[in-house]
Formats: structure tokens, sequence, C-alpha cells
């Protein structure tokens, strides 16, 4: 995937409120907002890695 692939979905997640942009210096951590969210997304990553 592109960095501008990411960069796009990443900014899709922080307009719904779903994740979250910090910088610190030069760089960028992201991190979601809702837990809940994060043990779905979790979850599905673990499921297709299992395939």
């Amino acid at each position: 995937m592109s960095q501008f692939s990411i960069s796009q979905r990443l900014g899709k997640l922080r307009d719904q409120g779903i994740e979250k942009m910090e910088r610190q210096g030069q760089k960028i951590h992201y991190s979601l907002v809702d837990e809940d969210v994060k043990r779905i997304i979790v979850a599905l990553f673990a499921k297709e890695e299992s395939k």
C-alpha cells in the first residue's frame, strides 16, 4: 500500500473520530480513539493472518 493511500485512509478515520494524530517533533503518532473499535480491528487482522 502506498504512503498516499495510507494517509488518505487515516484522514478518513480521523474525520469520523475513530483515529487521532499527535505530532512528536518530526514524528507522528496515530492511535484509535475507541477501545471497542481497536478490539474489532485487532480481531479482523488476527483472522486475516490465520488464513
